[in-house]
């Protein structure tokens, strides 16, 4: 005939997914809960370890590590690290560095074009020997 469901006329029991005699699922978001905290409190609790150790360069005020041919301006109350090449008469290029570089990264450059073009390099706030900004608690990035 047709099969063993349409000769007794029943629809078979739905099969029940997922794990078997624990209930329905509900009733382990707790357990789950504690995981991720305890997780997350491991990790934080770690975090100091992860950052590098800071040197004697990082204690010296960054002054004391620039190079004869740096300057320092205040810019929205931050000191800017910036060196400056080339005759005062040339035509300016503002040249900045990529994430995590600083001045230096345009030392070979510099050779070739300081004749031509008076030339500016500056250290992004942050980094080289340009000054962190301060965030605001609450307040607007200073990176964006």
């Amino acid at each position: 005939m047709m099969g063993r469901e349409a000769s007794t006329g029943s629809v078979p029991a739905p099969r029940t997914w997922g794990r078997r005699g624990r209930g329905n699922g509900r009733g382990n978001g707790s357990r789950r809960g504690l995981v991720t905290l305890a997780t997350l409190a491991g990790a934080l609790a770690g975090a100091p370890m992860l950052l590098p150790e800071t040197t004697p360069a990082d204690r010296l005020p960054r002054r004391e590590l620039a190079r004869a041919s740096s300057r320092f301006t205040r810019l929205d109350g931050i000191e800017v690290h910036h060196e400056v090449h080339g005759p005062t008469d040339a035509p300016t290029l503002l040249l900045s560095h990529h994430f995590y570089g600083s001045t230096p990264v345009w030392d070979r450059l510099v050779p070739h074009l300081e004749d031509r073009y008076r030339l500016v390099t500056w250290d992004r706030p942050g980094f080289g020997l340009t000054e962190p900004p301060v965030r605001d608690v609450g307040g607007r990035n200073p990176y964006t």
